[in-house]
């Protein structure tokens, strides 16, 4: 009963974070794709941005490019550790549903 109960909501826990995890990799390509540009558009006009005192402004888009950057990746990690969690859980519920079917056998 916990193997036929447990197994499928296990699978769709798994199935769910990796759609998850998909996405969440997806929106930090383009998180990292927005920092870059920055970045480069603040470099190629250094003196633009030095002639106009605007330091502080283009350090501070990029700062915030980069922390969303880090907050998607730190989403990311954490749905890969649950995933493992999950995976250890699913693991864990097989080898004790054999261990009891194996017990019922010797029976």
């Amino acid at each position: 009963l916990v193997g036929a109960v447990g197994a499928p909501a296990v699978g769709l826990v798994a199935a769910f974070l990796l759609t998850f995890v998909s996405q969440q990799r997806k929106v930090q390509q383009a998180a990292a794709g927005e920092a870059l540009a920055v970045a480069n558009e603040a470099l190629s006009a250094v003196r633009c941005i030095r002639t106009f005192g605007r330091e502080a402004d283009a350090s501070n888009r990029y700062d915030n490019r980069v922390r969303h950057f880090l907050r998607l990746k730190l989403t990311e990690r954490l749905s890969q550790k649950s995933m493992q969690v999950v995976n250890l859980l699913f693991g864990a519920t097989v080898i004790l549903y054999v261990i009891r079917l194996g017990g019922e056998a010797v029976r």
